[in-house]
């Protein structure tokens, strides 16, 4: 679905920030606050899109329609807007740029984090073709980051095989880009990613697949000897994998 148009310069490569842009005719946008309220220029707020483009995938479920749709007052009318979920704000060139997701920023050890930020580093490591990561909060409150992986396809478009994959290389790789606290405490090598209506990662089916697994979790600060006692350990991409 394409809503928004954006001119790419330079600048934009310097500042790392992406532009969503301006909308495409017959489309609405509007930031508002949790007030459903205008955000200012320069003030994070949430995005909604307006317009016949967001009607795939709701006609005839009400009841979705409901939860993903809201009436705002615009142009002295009640109009329905999608919810994005997007975290944007307006700059003063009057682009829009994106900032986050609203439901996925979380507080690892005091620190605000974006999963998106993961999943984007994850994705530059060689052999890699797509990375999501979910949250999980244990008994105690820590949240703990999933990081489900898509591997490339090779020239005859079969699958690298998941051996070929070194956790513990890819583990430093991660460190070496980000702080501690945000490199994944799991990894999970899958065919491919569940998706909902409008194409975009089911993360609510992610985080039921990885309780349905019971993913075996790597921890960061554990290194497991290479003993008989903990073999087990040695190849746990092999166990927690079982999409496809």
């Amino acid at each position: 679905m394409a809503v928004t148009f954006a001119d790419l310069d330079q600048n934009t490569v310097k500042t790392r920030e992406v532009p969503i842009g301006r909308p495409f005719p017959n489309v609405n946008l509007c930031i508002l606050n949790h007030f459903l309220q205008p955000s200012p220029p320069g003030v994070d707020g949430e995005l909604y899109v307006g317009g016949p483009q967001t009607a795939r995938g709701y006609l005839n479920r009400p009841a979705l329609t409901q939860e993903r749709f809201v009436s705002v007052a615009y142009a002295g009318q009640d109009t329905s807007f999608f919810k994005t979920r997007d975290r944007v704000l307006l700059t003063q060139q009057g682009q829009i740029v994106f900032k986050g997701r609203m439901d996925r920023q979380v507080k690892i050890r005091g620190f605000r984090v974006e999963p998106g930020e993961i999943e984007t580093t994850a994705a530059r490591y060689p052999g890699v073709k797509e990375c999501t990561v979910t949250l999980e909060k244990n008994r105690d409150g820590h949240v703990r980051t999933n990081a489900f992986i898509v591997l490339k396809t090779g020239a005859n478009q079969t699958a690298v095989p998941q051996t070929d994959f070194d956790i513990r290389d890819f583990r430093s790789w991660m460190s070496a880009r980000l702080p501690e606290y945000m490199c994944p405490t799991s990894v999970a090598i899958v065919k491919d990613l569940p998706r909902t209506v409008s194409g975009k990662t089911d993360h609510q089916a992610l985080a039921a697949q990885a309780k349905e697994i019971g993913i075996s979790l790597i921890d960061q600060d554990t290194d497991f000897p290479d003993t008989e006692k903990n073999a087990q350990h040695r190849h746990p991409l092999r166990r927690i994998t079982r999409n496809g």
